[in-house]
């Protein structure tokens, strides 16, 4: 006697279940991986286009600027005088949402201010983010949670 099977058994639709569940989690990953990607790109953009304005601010100042002054660029843009270096200071892709993710500046010598009177000049510095995926670069040696720096173009 022959039976006619007119549907899938449990069996076989718990198999696709499972399969379809495997890919959906497969792609997910994927696609969180892809994001943090693509910030962490955008943070070493955004890094290199402050550097950038720093190498032009430092090409007409002779110095680089002081972390106050990189305290307004974060406000208003990097200016001195009448010309403006950094229209838009950038910010972390995730800057509003977790306050771990944030791009930090540092002027070297320790306390440099650019002050002619006193002659101290800021002569270097470096800038810190927070890279989401293993940086290829170095740690940011004056904070530790911080995984990727600039520092001076030589």
């Amino acid at each position: 006697m022959k039976r006619l099977s007119r549907g899938f058994s449990l069996i076989e639709l718990l198999i696709v279940v499972s399969i379809i569940i495997i890919l959906i989690t497969i792609a997910v990953s994927s696609y969180s991986g892809f994001q943090k990607n693509s910030r962490d790109v955008k943070r070493q953009t955004d890094l290199k286009i402050i550097q950038s304005a720093l190498e032009q601010y430092h090409a007409d100042q002779s110095y680089y600027a002081s972390n106050s002054a990189m305290v307004a660029a974060t406000l208003s843009g990097l200016t001195s005088g009448l010309k403006t270096y950094l229209r838009v200071f950038p910010k972390d892709p995730k800057a509003d949402s977790d306050l771990t993710f944030k791009y930090l500046y540092e002027a070297s010598p320790s306390g440099c201010q650019n002050d002619p009177v006193l002659k101290n000049y800021c002569t270097g510095y470096r800038m810190c983010a927070k890279l989401e995926t293993t940086p290829s670069g170095s740690i940011c040696s004056f904070d530790g949670s911080l995984n990727y720096e600039v520092t001076p173009q030589l």
